[in-house]
């Protein structure tokens, strides 16, 4: 018999989801605190457990959680250094016992990897197969050599059958409980923001750049800044980055003898972001290694042109030409990411690629993932929905 859900259904999310106590309220990773709603609709009751970061305070992109979501904040773990690592298994048995004591009267359960927490939930479900378990992994699936951890999460959750998991993009020997999903970040009011956005821009003429993200390496902030050093053309009239990191200092040394305004924004929250992508024209990420970047279909829907690496699964969304365009890894290593743009920025009428862009950013609303969870997750797992 189908288990309908009800306001009495309590969610149960297990994640390292950054978290902090602000002014008698708990505020958390902007982008999961939007999911929220979904999950609302959906369940009723959430409990949410995540790791405590008193050093994002002040962080715009934490944002408020509601009121109907009970928050357990753990003692962050995890990072580079030996010592950090000898701090998880420190912390082990204490995710493992706050994880256990919660699973108690939990009839689905959401985890979130690759991170200590959800994968400590995603063994214990071995032991709790009655319950609905629901594994979203965010890493790239088909990477040939991830990191041990990650690696280590992946292979565990592709052997678990008697769960759902859900994966960026479509890979061969996918295993069958193993889903294709598309990462949340667009609602209808931005739907509609966006096509006024891309409608009132003209891309004949100068263009306006974007990259958001983190200013490093592995987000391709060095290769981005050599190749616009490298650009002698004159299409580009601004760039706008958005974000910090270790290169920052380098692009506040090299902006001013660019032949275009540079602008280091620096973190923004989700609303002035917004605001500058409904001003641009592309937004370039020549990243190392990326799941499925939201940015790039919340550029696309305000008529950002994605010009991004053809990584993980983001070729299987952007087709070069159409809706965006590919960045060969290759050609990025041997420095020729100057040359690419100098072809892409050749072509006077990109309109039509934007309006291809937009439309593919459908797939990643929150009504589309909604409707997803419902048909892929509970409807197969026996349990009606409202």
């Amino acid at each position: 018999m189908s288990k309908n859900l009800s306001k009495g259904t309590t969610f149960l999310m297990v994640t390292d989801t950054a978290m902090v106590f602000k002014e008698g309220k708990v505020y958390a990773f902007g982008p999961v605190v939007r999911e929220l709603e979904v999950f609302h609709e959906l369940f009723g009751a959430i409990e949410w457990i995540g790791f405590n970061r008193p050093d994002l305070l002040n962080d715009p992109v934490m944002q408020p959680v509601p009121d109907y979501v009970k928050c357990v904040l753990l003692k962050r773990s995890g990072g580079d250094t030996f010592l950090k690592k000898i701090g998880v298994l420190l912390q082990t048995p204490v995710m493992t016992w706050e994880i256990l004591k919660r699973l108690r009267g939990k009839r689905v359960i959401h985890t979130r990897a690759p991170s200590s927490p959800a994968f400590i939930a995603a063994v214990l479900s071995f032991f709790f197969q009655e319950k609905i378990w629901w594994h979203k992994y965010a890493g790239n699936w088909g990477e040939e050599e991830p990191p041990f951890f990650y690696g280590l999460q992946r292979w565990w959750l592709s052997k678990a059958v008697w769960s759902k998991v859900t994966i960026n993009g479509r890979w061969p020997g996918q295993p069958a409980h193993c889903l294709s999903f598309e990462n949340p970040c667009l609602d209808e009011d931005e739907r509609q923001e966006g096509i006024k956005a891309l409608n009132k821009k003209c891309y004949e003429g100068a263009l306006k750049v974007c990259f958001v993200g983190h200013l490093s390496e592995a987000k391709g902030a060095d290769m981005l800044l050599e190749a616009l050093i490298q650009y002698k053309g004159t299409r580009i009239e601004s760039l706008h980055l958005i974000g910090n990191g270790p290169l920052r200092q380098q692009w506040q040394q090299k902006m001013e003898s660019m032949p275009f305004e540079v602008h280091l924004h620096g973190y923004l929250d989700r609303v002035q972001v917004g605001q500058i992508m409904a001003q641009c024209h592309l937004i370039i990420l020549p990243s190392k290694s990326e799941g499925f970047p939201k940015v790039i279909a919340e550029g696309a829907n305000y008529g950002c042109i994605p010009v991004v690496s053809d990584i993980s699964s983001i070729g299987q969304y952007i087709r070069h030409g159409e809706n965006g365009f590919l960045l060969s890894p290759k050609r990025l290593e041997q420095g020729k990411l100057a040359e690419d743009l100098e072809h892409i920025l050749k072509i006077r009428n990109l309109k039509p690629i934007a309006l291809e862009a937009h439309s593919m950013a459908t797939a990643f609303t929150f009504r589309h993932y909604h409707d997803k969870i419902k048909q892929e997750i509970l409807i197969p797992a026996g349990m009606s929905t409202r």
